[in-house]
Order: structure tokens, then C-alpha cells, then sequence
């Protein structure tokens, strides 16, 4: 067994791309404005595109107090942004 923090959302792949199902109460992603629907187009510099979920959410997941640097594109348009794992 073993600790380890995500980002705080329910994912899934749709269309080939990581999405937000739904980010959960309180947490960083929820703090940080990730709305459903939002598509995760990449993940520290990595392309979500084709990544299996399991793959993806290794990647969200992580030790507390670390970052994951995201580039969430909604509508259209990507926004960069950092959240700490919680």
C-alpha cells in the first residue's frame, strides 16, 4: 500500500483526448476553475492524445505537495496552468 494525491477529478477519454468528468468538492482542481468538460491536452509537457485514462491519471497522480503542470483547452481555447497535488 501506498499514499499517493491526484489533481481531485473524475476523468475520462473521449474523442482520444483526457477530459473532465467532474472535479471534486474542495479540491485543487476544483480551486483551480477546471469546469466538466474541459479537455486535458497535456500533462508536464506530455500530450494526452491517445494516452489510455489509467495512463493519464498516473500522470495526475503524485506525492503531496507536488505539481502538475496541465494545458486545459475549453472551447477552443488552451489555458496552461499549475495545480498542486493534494
Amino acid at each position: 500500500t501506498g499514499d499517493y494525491v491526484g489533481i481531485g477529478a473524475q476523468v475520462q477519454v473521449r474523442d482520444g483526448w483526457l477530459t473532465i468528468v467532474t472535479p471534486l468538492e474542495d479540491s485543487p482542481a476544483f480551486k483551480a476553475g477546471i469546469l466538466p468538460d474541459d479537455r486535458v491536452v497535456e500533462i508536464n509537457g506530455k500530450s494526452t492524445f491517445g494516452l489510455t485514462s489509467d495512463d493519464s491519471v498516473g500522470m495526475l497522480t503524485g506525492e503531496p505537495g507536488t505539481k502538475a503542470n496541465l494545458v486545459i483547452e475549453r472551447k477552443g481555447q488552451k489555458m496552461p496552468m499549475t495545480i498542486t497535488r493534494e
